[in-house]
This record gives structure tokens, C-alpha cells and sequence, in this order.
């Protein structure tokens, strides 16, 4: 299975063809599948289907993206990757208060949480202080700010 992530890595970063990243994604979750070996093959799921997540962002399909982050959730409620691509995605189809629930829940203090739904003119908000997060929310933090701006 994690071959076939890493085949699909190549397609998706090196030749930016998301189709053939998604094809080599979901041969790996059927091989899990088939193969049925439960702890290992859980988290290679999680694995491929964060990557197919993040393939439905390139690609602006934003019902697979739901689809994909819902099946990581479930399996793993606080995986960063999986509610940061969830937010994109609700952002993107117009549901903002939701997006901003979902960052909410994973920005690590009150106060800094504060700092991006207060945001006010021409300043940015700053970014969550912890490195992990603030590389996983980057993106959906940039969506929400050009959706302020343009409200």
C-alpha cells in the first residue's frame, strides 16, 4: 500500500497529474482491502486517503474531499491534515462558519483563535504558534482571509 503512495506522491508533486495520483492512491486502499491486515493497514488508509484528499483540493472537487476527510475523521477525529483539507473545502463551498468552527477546534488557545475571527482591515491574522498546526492551517487560514477581505 505504501508503495503505492509513494508512486502516487511522485504523480501528484513531480508531474502535478492528480488523475494518475488518485488512480496509484486508491490501488493502495483496495490492496488494503484485499490484504485486510487491521493496525497497519488503518493507518496506510489514513495515509492514502489524506493524500486523495489532497488531490480533490488540487482538483476543486470538493465532495471527495468531504468524502475522504469524513473517512480519516472517523477513524481519527484529530488528524490535522484531514480537518484542515475539511476546511478548505468548507470554505471553498461557502460554508464559512462552519470552516471556522473546524479551525477553531484545532488552534491551540482561545486567544489566538480570537485573532483570526477579529481580525480587522488590512492586517493578517496570525498564524497558530505551534509549527505543526500552523503548516496545516496555513492554506485554510489564507481562504478564510481572502473571504473576509472580499465580504
Amino acid at each position: 500500500a505504501l508503495e503505492y503512495r509513494t508512486r502516487g506522491n511522485e504523480a501528484f508533486t513531480q508531474a502535478r497529474n492528480f488523475d494518475l495520483a488518485a488512480h496509484r492512491y486508491k490501488r493502495g486502499l483496495r490492496w488494503l482491502r484485499e490484504v485486510g491486515a487491521k493496525e497497519k493497514a488503518q493507518e496506510a488508509m489514513i495515509l492514502l486517503r489524506n493524500n486523495l484528499a489532497a488531490v480533490g483540493v488540487q482538483k476543486k472537487d470538493w465532495p471527495a474531499v468531504f468524502d475522504q476527510t469524513k473517512s480519516v475523521l472517523a477513524v481519527d477525529p484529530e488528524n490535522i491534515k484531514a480537518q484542515t483539507r475539511r476546511g478548505q473545502a468548507l470554505t471553498e463551498t461557502g460554508k464559512v462558519g462552519e470552516a471556522i468552527e473546524l479551525f477553531e477546534a484545532i488552534w491551540p488557545s482561545t486567544q489566538e483563535r480570537k485573532k483570526l475571527v477579529h481580525c480587522s482591515g488590512r492586517s493578517r491574522p496570525e498564524l497558530p504558534k505551534t509549527k505543526k498546526i500552523r503548516g496545516k492551517c496555513n492554506r485554510g487560514l489564507q481562504l478564510l482571509w481572502k473571504w473576509k477581505m472580499t465580504k
